[in-house]
């Protein structure tokens, strides 16, 4: 029997850095890191500019974060290779991500 895979949507997304996003999932947030993506060339190469990688957005009906050069990436991967952050953490790192969005 195949193991079920669980599905997340992610609902609000937020750079952190120059390589980290605040994601907002139906079932909490959480934190990922995409540093290393950028070093698998393709559309992935992109992200290593810090004024691209804030472009990023939220897909509703895909549940999943995408840039301007139509890079997506998988909900279920996001979540799983994301950190939960304690719900008490989350307003100040939303506060600091928006401010530096603005920019």
């Amino acid at each position: 029997m195949v193991p079920a895979i669980e599905l997340h949507a992610v609902v609000g997304a937020w750079p952190i850095g120059t390589a980290g996003l605040l994601l907002l999932f139906e079932d909490g947030p959480r934190v990922a890191d995409l540093s290393t993506l950028a070093e698998k060339g393709g559309l992935f190469a992109a992200l290593r500019d810090p004024a691209f990688f804030r472009q990023v957005r939220v897909d509703p009906e895909a549940g999943t974060v995408v840039w301007p050069n139509g890079l997506d990436l998988a909900p279920e991967v996001l979540h799983e290779q994301s950190e939960p952050v304690p719900e008490d953490m989350f307003e100040p790192l939303l506060a600091r991500a928006r401010r530096r969005t603005v920019s």
